[in-house]
């Protein structure tokens, strides 16, 4: 007798051939992580309002900035652009209210 007699063949392999299954990967397609248009509107109302120093394109900057950041889908991915954004309308704001220069801002 052979060592592979003693067990029945009842539980010697349970798997069938017809139930497998073959194992695929779904890739899960990410949605479009480009440029936001309003964080691009916002970041250029705010370097325009600088530029040119009207205080008008700073407030609507901050404000483009702001639903920017309240329509993000992607949270680690917007943090960043929301920051560059609002610290360029924050800081033209304050130069324009602020600054030395605050006299020259429409």
């Amino acid at each position: 007798r052979h060592k592979n007699d003693t067990m029945p063949h009842i539980i010697a392999d349970p798997r069938r051939p017809a139930a497998e299954k073959k194992f695929t990967i779904f890739h899960q397609v990410e949605e479009g992580l480009g440029v936001d248009g309003y964080q691009m509107i916002s970041l250029l109302f705010g370097l325009i309002g600088i530029f040119l120093k009207m205080r008008l394109f700073l407030w609507q900057g901050l404000f483009f900035c702001l639903v920017s950041f309240l329509n993000g889908k992607s949270k680690s991915d917007g943090e960043n652009k929301f920051f560059s954004g609002f610290s360029i309308s924050i800081v033209g704001l304050m130069m324009s209210y602020v600054g030395p220069q605050a006299g020259f801002f429409h």
